[in-house]
């Protein structure tokens, strides 16, 4: 929640969170997070996503663009 106010100044209560502490991604790098937000402010909705170390401390990756849905239902992450 933090790394939200601080990256983009936005206050989200409950981001979604994928732990990459125990599994290595396509790059071979260990210990991160992912987490992805999406919010709507009027007609328009936007994602928010960042890519962390471990601890959330550090963010190695962010971008936030405009969609026109929002996902519903169970949303997996696949492996590589």
């Amino acid at each position: 929640m933090a790394a939200y106010k601080r990256e983009f100044g936005l206050t989200i209560e409950h981001p979604a969170i994928y732990d990459g502490s125990e599994d290595v991604d396509c790059r071979g790098e260990k210990q991160h997070l992912t987490t992805t937000a999406y919010v709507r402010t009027g007609a328009t909705t936007r994602v928010y996503w960042m890519y962390m170390s471990g601890d959330g401390s550090a963010v190695t990756r962010k971008r936030q663009m405009p969609v026109l849905l929002r996902p519903a239902g169970t949303i997996r992450v696949p492996s590589c």
